[in-house]
């Protein structure tokens, strides 16, 4: 069996966790608003920078973040699109 290429992991990785927040936005939508479901399936929990790294040079200003909003099912969809990648 070849090995995958670097590309295509990361290619399949974010596929997955497109679909798996397309899901959650289509689920969250069935579920009511105000419970524990609903703060795990819409919501779920937030990584990385929140304010951005900003370097000033004075001729030009570069602005670094990065910002991940994950969800179960995102995340799920993730596990997912690895999976299909290492098969």
């Amino acid at each position: 069996m070849a090995a995958k290429s670097a590309g295509s992991l990361i290619l399949y990785v974010i596929l997955g966790g497109l679909c798996g927040a397309l899901l959650s936005q289509l689920v969250g939508g069935m579920v009511g608003s105000d419970g524990f479901i609903h703060e795990m399936l819409v919501r779920g929990f937030q990584v990385g920078l929140t304010n951005p790294l900003v370097v000033d040079l004075r001729i030009v200003v570069v602005t670094f973040g990065l910002h991940f909003d994950l969800t179960v099912p995102s995340l799920a969809g993730m596990i997912g699109g690895l999976y299909l990648a290492m098969k």
